[in-house]
C-alpha cells in the first residue's frame, strides 16, 4: 500500500476600492489542509494453453489479444466503480463517497409528490437546477461556479426527449441549457442510476453538479493498465495485469454538489 499527500483548499478574502497610495490592501489567500490519498493496485490476469494458441493460429484468431482486452475491461470496470463510489474497505474515496466533503442538495417535492425529474414538469426541473447553482453561489459567496450536470439515464432521457410544451419542438434539456447560461453541458452517466449498484445512496438515483476542471477534482491513476511478462507454467501461460488508483482527489469540495433522489 502506498500513500500520497494531497491538499484540500478553501479560498478566502475580498477585494476593496483603494486610493492611489493605499497600504492596507486586503489579503486574498488560499488555505489548504493536508490529507492522505491511499494508492492501491487493481489486478486481473489472463492465460492460455499451448493447445489454445495452436488452435488460435490455425483459425487466424488473435486469442491472446482478445483475452488481454478482457483483462483490461475487468480492471477498467473496477477502476470506474472506485472512481464513483470509492472502496471503503481499502480507504479509497470516490466522487460520491460520503467522506469526500462534497455537500448534498435536497430536492423539493414536485406537484406529483416526487423529487425525481421524470415526475416533474419542465418548469420544476428548471427551478431545481437553478436552485442548485444558487446553493453553490450562496455557500461559496459566488466564488465557485460549476458548469456541468451529470444525470442518471432516466432523468437525462426525460429531459432530452420531452418537448418543452405541446406547441414546442424544443426539448426540456435544450430549453434548460438556453435559460441557465452558466451550464455548459448536461451529460448522461449510467453509474448514477441506483440500478447500476455503484452509488452509496441505496435505491436513489443521484445527480452530480460539478466544475469540469482538474484543479477542482481528479481521478488519479498513478499507473494505467500494464501487462507483466508472460509467466509459463507447464503447458500454460499466464499474464498478470494491474493498474494503480488513488481514487477521487477532491481539492475544492464546495465546487460540486451531490443530488440524491433526482
Amino acid at each position: 500500500m502506498t500513500h500520497d499527500r494531497i491538499y484540500v483548499y478553501d479560498k478566502s478574502g475580498f477585494g476593496k476600492i483603494i486610493g492611489n497610495y493605499a497600504t492596507d490592501l486586503p489579503r486574498a489567500d488560499v488555505k489548504g489542509y493536508p490529507t492522505t490519498a491511499v494508492i492501491k493496485s487493481v489486478g486481473a490476469s489472463y492465460g492460455y494453453s499451448v493447445q489454445e494458441m495452436r488452435a488460435s493460429r490455425m483459425a487466424g484468431k488473435s486469442l491472446d489479444v482478445r483475452k488481454g482486452d478482457s483483462a483490461k475491461y475487468a480492471i477498467d470496470r473496477k477502476i470506474n466503480d472506485i472512481a464513483w463510489a470509492g472502496d471503503p474497505e481499502h480507504r479509497l474515496i470516490g466522487v460520491l463517497s460520503p467522506e469526500n466533503n462534497i455537500p448534498l442538495f435536497t430536492l423539493p417535492l414536485g406537484r406529483r409528490g416526487s423529487t425525481r425529474f421524470i415526475d416533474k414538469t419542465p418548469q420544476e426541473c428548471l427551478e431545481d437546477i437553478a436552485a442548485m447553482f444558487a446553493h453553490v453561489a450562496n455557500t461559496t459567496q459566488n466564488v465557485e461556479r460549476p458548469d456541468y450536470l451529470a444525470l442518471p439515464t432516466d432523468a437525462y432521457n426525460h429531459l432530452a426527449h420531452t418537448p418543452r410544451s405541446d406547441v414546442s419542438d424544443t426539448s426540456v434539456l435544450n430549453w434548460i441549457m438556453q435559460n441557465i447560461k452558466q451550464l455548459k453541458g448536461i451529460i448522461d452517466v449510467a453509474e448514477l442510476n441506483a440500478a447500476a449498484g455503484v452509488t452509496p445512496y441505496g435505491d436513489l438515483d443521484v445527480g452530480f453538479l460539478y466544475t469540469r476542471d482538474p484543479k477542482k477534482f481528479s481521478i488519479e491513476l498513478p499507473m494505467t493498465f500494464y501487462q507483466h511478462p508472460i509467466q509459463p507454467s507447464k503447458l500454460e501461460f499466464e499474464i498478470p495485469c494491474e493498474a494503480r488508483i488513488a481514487g477521487a482527489l477532491i481539492y475544492y469540495p464546495l465546487s460540486a454538489l451531490i443530488i440524491p433522489g433526482i
